[in-house]
């Protein structure tokens, strides 16, 4: 119920990885509903996990949240 001045930090911005799955010919979206695919994030050098999305149905997906790194 008070304001205490002189307190100051910092937040990272959380990473986004998105993108678009489509079949060999670079057109036809692969859906969760074709082939039930998952997109997962890991931490390149890690291998910690950070999450499986299914592509929407123009096989599009994003997965958010991720700390700053290299992921695979």
């Amino acid at each position: 119920g008070e304001t205490v001045p002189d307190i100051n930090f910092t937040l990272d911005v959380a990473g986004t990885i998105s993108g678009r799955v489509t079949e060999a010919d670079g057109t036809t979206p692969i859906t969760n509903s074709s082939w039930g695919v998952w997109v997962c994030v890991s931490d390149f050098v890690t291998d910690e996990g950070f999450g499986c999305t299914q592509p929407a149905p123009d096989g599009t997906y994003t997965n958010s949240g991720m700390p700053t790194g290299s992921y695979q």
